[in-house]
């Protein structure tokens, strides 16, 4: 086992606030203009590893309206 030393960094940082989603069934993205990669380099996961996301913003809807939120890679929801 390859032992790599503890890393503080981040892999990207939205820089521009994103477009207003509003009014809208369509599956929009909500990450806007930034800095670094949505991309995680290959064999970069490690036991034990972890990758750490922060989202921050407001949310509002009417009653009886849906809200969904997707993390996905591709095509393929992770979450």
């Amino acid at each position: 086992m390859t032992y790599l030393p503890f890393k503080l960094f981040g892999l990207y940082a939205q820089t521009v606030q994103s477009a207003t989603v509003t009014n809208t069934t369509t599956e929009t993205s909500i990450i806007g203009s930034g800095v670094g990669g949505l991309t995680v380099a290959p064999n970069t996961f490690e036991v034990g590893g972890s990758y750490h996301g922060k989202i921050g913003g407001v949310l509002s809807n009417q009653n009886n309206d849906d809200i969904t939120v997707r993390i996905k890679t591709g095509t393929t929801v992770l979450a």
